[in-house]
């Protein structure tokens, strides 16, 4: 699940689901005298309702939903150029929005909060996106406005970290003596060779990243000189490249 935003483009059904005033709408409406005031307290009830906060930036809200809403309310749609956003009108709007919704902006303590909530139900949403998902329908289902996105993606990021670590700990904690002691040998590294995983007799595992084992034999050059000449093990090569060395060595 994305932060919510407004598109810029809404079919004729999108606009009549979301953006249409329902008879209540209409009747706590304000009766400002200018029409602007009461299409720009129009425009952010149903915005707010449709993001779970008030939109950051008047520009974010589309001309087609100011559009649908003006025909409702039966004024100019120009109007709303004029509405002065985030002034103290705003403000007074924004409060008895506010109100009506039932909605209140979190502090501290309520993020605090949800982030406990996602980490003791982290099992029911086991993924980063899954819990970022939760995060939303939660404050939605608390009345709590979101915060803006970084601000909610960096609780969501420490707490599912904290979840991690959770599990990690009780994973450690269940494992007897004995196998925590046979993964720390798992995990000795062998001081000549990077990376390699030792097992209990102290061979390197298989697969493990050991540098590639390097014989020299001695082959006769046209002069009769001989030289070192580089040989692999065959162990990186394909079947061509193996039958290939294999017959050249044999020459030898």
């Amino acid at each position: 699940m994305e932060y919510p935003h407004i598109p810029q483009h809404f079919s004729k059904d999108e606009l009549f689901e979301h953006f249409t005033l329902t008879q209540d709408e209409r009747y706590n409406l304000p009766q400002w005298r200018k029409e602007q005031n009461i299409l720009g307290f129009a425009v952010l009830l149903k915005t707010y309702s449709f993001l779970g906060f008030p939109p950051r930036r008047k520009k974010d809200v589309p001309v087609s939903v100011v559009s649908w809403i003006s025909q409702q309310l039966d004024v100019d749609p120009a109007g709303y150029e004029r509405y002065l956003w985030k002034s103290r009108l705003w403000d007074i709007h924004l409060a008895s929005i506010r109100d009506y919704t039932g909605f209140r902006p979190g502090n501290r303590e309520d993020f605090q909060k949800l982030a406990n909530w996602l980490i003791e139900e982290a099992r029911r949403h086991p993924s980063r996106s899954k819990m970022y998902a939760a995060a939303i329908h939660r404050c939605r289902h608390l009345r709590l406005e979101l915060p803006r996105e970084k601000e909610l993606q960096r609780l969501v990021n420490s707490a599912w970290q904290q979840y991690l670590s959770i599990v990690c700990r009780k994973i450690s904690e269940s494992l007897g003596s004995k196998i925590r002691i046979k993964m720390d040998q798992c995990l000795d590294f062998d001081p000549d060779h990077k990376s390699c995983l030792k097992l209990s007799d102290g061979r390197c595992r298989l697969g493990s990243q050991v540098p590639e084992q390097k014989t020299y034999v001695l082959s006769r050059n046209r002069g009769g000189s001989q030289r070192p000449v580089q040989r692999h093990t065959g162990r990186n090569m394909g079947p061509k490249e193996r039958k290939r060395h294999t017959s050249h060595e044999a020459l030898f």
